[in-house]
């Protein structure tokens, strides 16, 4: 479904037509429309970096002749999700008289979580300018919480710094093999990365003991779907999250 904006006159007519220029998937929701400043626009897009498999929130503006002002993207860190990314959707926009807009919507942590956004009138929040800011491609808000972040994508996949341990697996989603990337510091000298299924079922138990390693892990007993990972020390999960395998 491509969205678009148009403006009708009281006869119904179209006067002319903007369709939004981009062939991923999209839902708009949300509208707001302010004498001086333009339309806005609110909803969720799944962008081809994360291969249309994750929405996020997606705010637009246009001139009232229909010319775009900006195309805004946002959601919020979470480890527990593909990308490190919680799904996120706008479902509400007001225009502000200072050119900005106040967003409203959703995203989904462990449990789904209301949201509010106050974006100025480049539609950013201070010098952060959404997921395709270029300081930080693809990362959410604040950018200096994401450690080795991948400046371009499509280097994507889980990258953690945690107590002792920096860890990074990708790509995922995978096909045929994984890369696990790691470094242990401190008390750690050992981890595990256990690989569940949705259904609890113990699929790969690969053991982490030298101080530093990057390892490839075939993938060719895996199917196609959703599986659960922890990383485990000392007998406690130190990271958990999911694991996408497309073949």
């Amino acid at each position: 479904m491509i969205s678009y904006l148009a403006e009708i006159d009281s006869q119904g007519q179209i006067l002319w037509k903007k369709y939004l220029n981009t062939s991923e998937k999209q839902n708009i929701v949300a509208y707001n429309y302010f004498d001086s400043t333009g339309v806005f626009m609110g909803g969720w897009i799944y962008p081809d970096e994360f291969n249309n498999t994750k929405d996020v929130g997606w705010i637009l503006k246009y001139t009232l002749d229909g010319d775009l002002v900006y195309d805004r993207r946002y959601t919020v860190n979470n480890a527990v999700w593909t990308y490190g990314l919680s799904y996120a959707e706008i479902r509400g926009v007001t225009a502000t008289s200072d050119g900005g807009v106040i967003a409203t919507g959703n995203v989904a942590g462990i449990s789904s979580d209301y949201w509010l956004l106050k974006l100025d009138s480049n539609g950013c929040v201070g010098n952060y300018c959404g997921l395709t800011d270029t300081s930080c491609y693809y990362q959410p808000f604040p950018c200096d919480t994401i450690i080795d972040t991948c400046p371009i994508p499509p280097c994507v996949g889980i990258d953690e710094r945690l107590n002792g341990v920096a860890f990074k697996l990708y790509p995922n989603p995978a096909n045929d093999k994984l890369i696990v990337e790691y470094e242990l510091s401190g008390d750690i000298n050992q981890v595990e990365l256990v690989i569940y299924s949705m259904l609890g079922k113990l699929e790969k138990r690969i053991s982490l003991d030298n101080p530093s390693d990057r390892i490839t892990l075939s993938t060719s007993d895996l199917s196609s779907g959703v599986y659960l990972y922890n990383l485990v020390s000392q007998n406690a999960v130190i990271d958990k999250g999911k694991l996408v395998i497309i073949k």
